[in-house]
């Protein structure tokens, strides 16, 4: 499990009360339970702890896990 997946699920997970398991499994974040609203605020929590720009609507809460880490990745995230 990368840096970026392991502080993301741990977001989920801790703040938003996802089962790790479930997040590992693929689904959507809408399949998570996240709506669009908390897909907002899941956005500026990851620009602020993960130290990368994101543009409004830049994560939807049709992507998955996946997705999001591949985005997050591709935009040099500074994970410790």
């Amino acid at each position: 499990m990368s840096k970026v997946t392991e502080e993301i699920t741990n977001i989920l997970s801790g703040r938003y009360g996802v089962p790790a398991p479930r997040i590992a499994a693929g689904g959507s974040l809408n399949d998570l339970g996240i709506d669009s609203l908390v897909t907002v605020e899941l956005t500026l929590t990851l620009q602020k702890t993960l130290g990368v720009p994101l543009a409004p609507g830049e994560i939807t809460s049709a992507h998955t896990l996946t997705e999001i880490v591949e985005l997050i990745e591709a935009k040099g995230a500074a994970v410790k």
